[in-house]
């Protein structure tokens, strides 16, 4: 879940796209699937499940405007955390942000795995196995040379382990400039990580 407890700023992390990814072992809690057609409620219900939209209406409204112009697309860049029980529980997908000058970055986008089942590595799975997809295809047109990843205060749960996967926190955005909100995050992030030492 989001914690919204907290001040909402914006985040963006920054890899390089060169750098190697470590495989995640096979798990007992999931498995990872690609997206297959129908599968926009599901992504509806875990996005909804973790506090990124009010209602399901809401998510597959902005799903069938973002997503589904690029559904042939989907089945190799949108991937499933799905549990032993058949139910998916997570997602992530290797997509892409249009820049003003009309370049194309790659993104780690709309990482969510829903309450019950976080905290099983899911999440880490999910990203290794978007970043192992930009290593294998780029964003249509895009710079090979870093990916991106958006993020926000709310889901500071999440920013240790994109570190640990080799994102840093950086200054600005996609586009190279200066987030407005960059120190505020360090504050806001600095406090949280204090407060949970205690």
């Amino acid at each position: 879940m989001l914690d919204k407890s907290i001040p909402y700023a914006e985040i963006w992390m920054k890899r390089t796209a060169e750098d190697k990814v470590i495989p995640v072992p096979d798990s007992n809690h999931y498995v990872i699937q690609p997206y297959q057609s129908g599968d926009e409620s599901e992504w509806a219900r875990i996005e909804t499940a973790v506090g990124e939209f009010d209602t399901e209406a809401e998510t597959r409204a902005y799903f069938e405007k973002e997503f589904l112009p690029y559904a042939s697309q989907l089945p190799q860049r949108m991937f499933f955390a799905v549990n032993p029980a058949g139910t998916k529980v997570g997602t992530a997908t290797a997509w892409w942000k249009k820049k003003d000058d009309g370049s194309m970055v790659s993104l780690v986008h709309w990482v969510a795995v829903v309450p019950s089942a976080q905290r099983q590595g899911i999440a880490r799975g999910l990203v290794t196995k978007v970043l192992e997809t930009f290593q294998k295809q780029t964003a249509p047109g895009a710079a090979t040379t870093a990916i991106y990843l958006h993020t926000q205060t709310w889901s500071h749960a999440a920013i240790n382990l994109y570190q640990q996967l080799g994102f840093e926190l950086i200054a600005t955005d996609y586009q190279g400039q200066i987030n407005p909100e960059y120190e505020q995050v360090l504050a806001i992030l600095k406090e949280v990580t204090q407060k949970e030492s205690q």
